[in-house]
């Protein structure tokens, strides 16, 4: 790292197999910011030069579309540093349309993107050794449509729409030099979509996917191709471990019955209020700290929720929180509210950003109050044993127990001869 570059925010992906082991970074470099991508292994070199080859390939695809390449602005043998883009991800902006209740804005949001992902599919799809490799053998029709060079994580949340109206493509790590078919893309983008927010009942089952052309048994295929093929190539045990319950959750995504969002509040001197916050849709999230900021309130989300695992950070420096939590037992609190707050005081003298992680998971208002009931019962079994020991404890310090000792003493010494007669 150079003399004149701060580190705001690290993320290490160590739960992959070596040659795909990188660090991304968010740097300062100068008042200016960067995201590099830095190889952990030195098997992984190859994995980030692959990366500044993709780069030009996939700007030559692109013409004629809305998509643009995230510029890489400097590289090495074993980093590659993009420009740090401000804009709206694609993800948020179709969670606009959820969060207003409009259906019809979501399906011709995300109709459009897919429009733009079909101008891409000129390839057809031919098996070979290598696709047989990272996906599994037979899993995709031979000659269904494909993009040329596969970027299978062109996705919503990858997209970042700026002022311009470019459609910029942040990351394509997982470009591959062989055709991969567009509707697969598709399913990813809507799969990764549910998988990491909560969001809105608007669909009946697989409705979702079927607007978009893909079946019911296309789905449960696709994801089968993603669990059995993808993840387990890569070596991903984080996902792994956690896909049967994706399977039973988000196979069919639209199962969701209540929409969720992070709201953060600021108070600059007059309080927290709606007129001051912003609304985010997933962590981690990075919160620009204002001037004459006074407190920052985090809303991990709009229901009943047990959070754990809380990092927020101002450049490498962890910062206390306080919370309106019924209850924490370890790195866990449990709020038994639908109004989860978290209160941080940010730091005077730090780094303009803070950044914030954690895992929130939501709950139901009965389970919140089988919890709220659980701890009622064992915090009454406690005071009934406190009361037992202090009602024993008073015997053992009263005048008559200390008067008699010495007859209790008598009789202890009797038995123990009449033991030996």
């Amino acid at each position: 790292m150079m003399n004149n570059e701060k580190i705001l925010y690290t993320k290490y992906s160590n739960d992959r197999m070596a040659p795909f082991r990188i660090a991304t970074q968010i740097i300062e470099q100068g008042g200016k910011k960067i995201v590099r991508k830095s190889a952990m292994e030195e098997s992984a070199r190859s994995h980030i030069l692959a990366i500044k080859k993709h780069e030009a390939a996939l700007s030559d695809m692109f013409v004629g579309t809305k998509f643009k390449v995230n510029k890489i602005v400097a590289s090495g043998d074993d980093f590659v540093d993009f420009e740090y883009l401000e804009g709206t991800s694609y993800d948020q902006i179709l969670d606009g349309y959820l969060k207003n209740k409009d259906k019809d804005g979501f399906y011709s949001a995300a109709k459009l993107f897919f429009e733009e992902l079909d101008k891409l599919a000129t390839a057809e799809f031919h098996a070979n050794e290598i696709t047989n490799e990272v996906f599994g053998e037979n899993v995709f029709t031979e000659g269904e449509k494909a993009i040329s060079v596969g970027n299978i994580d062109q996705i919503f949340q990858n997209v970042i729409v700026d002022s311009d109206g470019n459609w910029n493509i942040i990351d394509y790590e997982w470009t591959f030099d062989f055709a991969v078919p567009v509707k697969f893309i598709k399913y990813r983008s809507l799969l990764n979509f549910f998988i990491n927010q909560t969001r809105s009942r608007f669909f009946s089952e697989y409705t979702g996917y079927e607007t978009f052309g893909i079946t019911p048994n296309e789905a449960d295929n696709y994801f089968k191709i993603e669990v059995d093929g993808f993840q387990k190539w890569l070596n991903n045990a984080k996902f792994l471990n956690f896909s049967q319950i994706i399977k039973r959750q988000v196979l069919n995504p639209y199962k969701i019955e209540q929409s969720d969002f992070i709201d953060v509040f600021y108070d600059t001197g007059n309080g927290f209020s709606g007129e001051d916050k912003e609304t985010f849709y997933q962590f981690p999230i990075a919160i620009l700290l204002k001037e004459n900021l006074r407190s920052v309130r985090i809303d991990p989300s709009a229901q009943y929720c047990i959070v754990s695992d809380i990092s927020i950070k101002s450049g490498e420096n962890e910062l206390d929180f306080t919370t309106n939590a019924y209850m924490q037992k370890g790195s866990s609190y449990f709020f038994n509210t639908a109004d989860s707050q978290i209160y941080i005081e940010p730091p005077k003298d730090g780094y303009p950003t803070l950044y914030v992680d954690m895992l929130v998971s939501t709950i139901s208002e009965k389970t919140a109050l089988e919890i709220e009931g659980q701890k009622s019962r064992i915090q009454e079994q406690d005071l009934t044993i406190q009361k037992k020991q202090q009602e024993i404890a008073s015997v053992y310090s009263s005048r008559s127990w200390k008067l008699t000792k010495p007859l209790r003493t008598c009789g202890n010494l009797v038995r123990k001869i009449l033991r030996k007669v």
